[in-house]
């Protein structure tokens, strides 16, 4: 039986990344509502921290997903592929909104500055830095989810008996 099956329960992955990037999307907009706000009333500026939210969120609600779809926390394996598969994702998409805005603003032009930055060894070793906390915190915040799940799914089996 295949990882991704249990007792006739399958995890659709297309549902699953679908899910994803719609909490993603509403994740980064309730985000940037939020820092907007912050700065116009307060002048605070909430920093580039507040961007990992973006992936923990979406983690999060993938776990919840998955645990109640699988009825259980997933496997180190799967949890790392789905991780994984989760963090190109997102990578992929936050670059397709990224280029949409450098061509929306009139930009794009300085896009190449910004990869001949990144292709240094400092640049490189900082994407690459940044790439793993971004894969363990999808991983962490993946199980957390799925574990919160199954606690939430085990109190309401109890308060029904």
């Amino acid at each position: 039986m295949a990882p991704d099956q249990i007792d006739g329960r399958t995890l659709n992955l297309q549902y699953l990344i679908l899910r994803y990037i719609v909490v993603m999307v509403l994740t980064g907009l309730f985000l940037a509502v939020v820092d907007f706000a912050l700065h116009y009333f307060w002048q605070f500026q909430g920093g580039a921290g507040v961007g990992i939210v973006a992936a923990i969120v979406p983690a999060m609600d993938a776990g919840h997903v998955y645990a109640r779809r699988m009825r259980r926390v997933p496997a180190k394996g799967e949890a790392w592929r789905l991780s994984a598969i989760l963090l190109a994702v997102n990578m992929v998409f936050s670059g397709i909104i990224v280029l949409a805005l450098a061509i929306g603003t009139g930009i794009a032009g300085q896009l190449g500055d910004v990869m001949n930055a990144i292709m240094t060894p400092l640049g490189l070793g900082l994407l690459g830095f940044f790439l793993v906390i971004y894969l363990l915190a999808t991983r962490f915040f993946l199980g957390s989810g799925a574990k919160n799940e199954i606690k939430r799914q085990m109190r309401i089996a109890r308060k029904q008996e």
